[in-house]
């Protein structure tokens, strides 16, 4: 399975959705980030791309990157099958975890989220902070009991 950072799905995702070739100050402006790292996202999809034994990005000089049909269907192929736990940012995770709260099926603790996600205790930390702040919106609070461990409290409709 091909592991593409959040940058190289948005980099593949705007190349994917234009026919036209993309200019460098395009893409910068829409994915808001520098000219280097433009450089930096090609050059890693690039490798990818050398690994799966297909062309390199495709760059008309005074006109910007573009795929060719073939690599876009390969590129489809790679960002629908990439979507897994694993893979959420870190709003998609507060999401799920405010869905797996409501209703917990079992327990939830620290090292339950930790190996759901594939993420590291501090970001657990960090999504927890989130979430509670998200659900206080509503009059809900976030609550941990060391034996049942965490849980939304509250009236959630």
């Amino acid at each position: 399975m091909v592991k593409l950072e959040k940058s190289q799905k948005e980099f593949l995702m705007l190349l994917l959705e234009n026919e036209n070739p993309q200019s460098i100050q395009s893409i910068q402006d829409q994915l808001d980030i520098s000219r280097r790292t433009v450089y930096y996202i090609v050059n890693k999809i690039n490798d990818i791309f050398y690994e799966l034994r297909m062309e390199p990005i495709n760059n008309k000089r005074g006109h910007g990157y573009y795929l060719t049909a073939d690599q876009k269907k390969v590129v489809d192929s790679i960002l629908h099958s990439d979507r897994t736990l694993q893979n959420l940012s870190p709003d998609e995770r507060v999401h799920y975890l405010i869905c797996w709260m409501m209703y917990p099926k079992t327990n939830i603790h620290i090292e339950n989220i930790m190996e759901l996600f594939d993420i590291s205790r501090n970001s657990v930390f960090n999504d927890l902070k989130d979430l509670k702040s998200e659900i206080e919106k509503y009059d809900v609070s976030l609550y941990f009991d060391i034996k049942n461990g965490y849980m939304i409290n509250g009236q959630v409709f």
